[in-house]
């Protein structure tokens, strides 16, 4: 009888183990990096790569995680959420890593999650769709602020800072771009307004001229721009070439990869919300700055703060609790006020880390904080 004993107890033991023995092998935690790295929107993607990376190589210089070097496993979504499908299959089930940092973009990341949550692998998301975290998926950690606390921050702003009472909308026909169009529109029925005009464009369009003329033509005294930065240096350069002479209060997609460049410096003056900013003062996020143009030769951009903090939170989780993917979650879900490089970090129960943003400018050609939630 106490052999049998042994033998059950044994026998549950290495079920246990097995449960986490896929994400190792020869000493090593394999973390998966899953973003646009060919595409319109490879710039941010490549971004976010490269931060991890960093901070891979300097945890695996000191001798990783408490002996376990970090294997970090790199894949291209190409902003499609079947690519997406596809990567996030292979890192699963054919790579069997411990967890996924990624997508920024929310329509790859909502496929992606789709297959994360099946194969109960924790996945850091940068994408701010409201809908990733209303998935009912418990292994979703998203460590942006939502699209939902983005857009009240931009309206408020626009409304109660710069006196803009007659907002329109235009914004990209994504996930994106619908989730910040309803969340702008929720905001304005807070302060007791409404869109003046709410238009849309599609990803792969050139003109824009038609949507800007019918912000010029409804009376509009500003204009919330929700989408990504190729689309959006193009619609702030042909608004400029229209005439279109209103505030621009623009979403933090936006402010990413070549944006400032492809606008041909018709972007001054524009306001976007955002988390991240290399002009913000803050010790941690002037470190993590110089760290990055020290490495990359180049500026880094909010996604890459994204990626940094993302992949600095798994690996303090993975110290404190251990390599079990569900401690892990439910010690990411715990935190309180963890200093990010893109603000602070606060856990809910649905996998919400983001909190507060930024309200930054352009001014003589680069952002400049301008405001700050507290």
């Amino acid at each position: 009888m106490l052999d049998r004993f042994k033998a059950v107890a044994a026998l549950s033991v290495s079920l246990a183990l097995a449960a986490t023995l896929p994400a190792f092998g020869q000493g090593e935690i394999k973390i998966g990096s899953l973003s646009a790295l060919t595409g319109a929107a490879s710039q941010p993607g490549q971004s976010q790569r490269d931060a991890v990376q960093m901070v891979v190589n300097e945890v695996n210089a000191k001798g990783g995680i408490k002996g376990q070097k970090i294997r970090l496993l790199v894949e291209d979504d190409q902003l499609s959420p079947t690519a997406a499908a596809n990567a996030a299959r292979k890192l699963v089930y054919q790579d069997k890593v411990f967890a996924i940092i990624g997508t920024p973009n929310s329509p790859t990341a909502l496929s992606a999650l789709e297959v994360t949550m099946e194969g109960k692998v924790p996945q850091l998301v940068q994408g701010v769709a409201p809908k990733i975290t209303q998935m009912a998926n418990p292994y979703v950690l998203r460590v942006t602020p939502v699209d939902s606390i983005l857009a009240e921050i931009l309206v408020n702003y626009a409304v109660r800072t710069r006196k803009v009472n007659k907002l329109a909308i235009l914004s990209d026909s994504t996930d994106y771009g619908r989730g910040g169009r309803d969340s702008a529109v929720a905001a304005l029925t807070k302060v007791g307004l409404k869109a003046v005009t709410a238009e849309s464009f599609n990803n792969d369009d050139q003109d824009f001229s038609s949507q800007i003329n019918k912000i010029k033509a409804s009376g509009a005294n500003g204009l919330v721009l929700w989408g990504f930065y190729v689309q959006g240096a193009r619609i702030v350069a042909q608004a400029k070439k229209l005439g279109l002479d209103v505030p621009i209060f623009a979403s933090s997609g936006v402010l990413q990869g070549n944006f400032l460049e492809l606008t041909g410096g018709a972007a001054e003056g524009i306001h976007i919300v955002s988390y991240f900013s290399t002009a913000d003062s803050a010790p941690n996020v002037q470190a993590f700055v110089k760290k990055f143009r020290d490495t990359y030769k180049r500026d880094p951009d909010p996604v890459a703060g994204l990626g940094y903090d993302s992949i600095n939170l798994l690996i303090e989780a993975i110290e404190k609790v251990g390599a079990n993917r569900e401690k892990v979650v439910a010690y990411l879900k715990s935190i309180k006020n963890w200093p990010g490089v893109t603000g602070s970090k606060t856990g809910a129960p649905n996998g919400e880390l983001g909190v507060g943003g930024i309200i930054v400018q352009i001014k003589g050609g680069k952002p400049e904080t301008v405001w700050r939630s507290k």
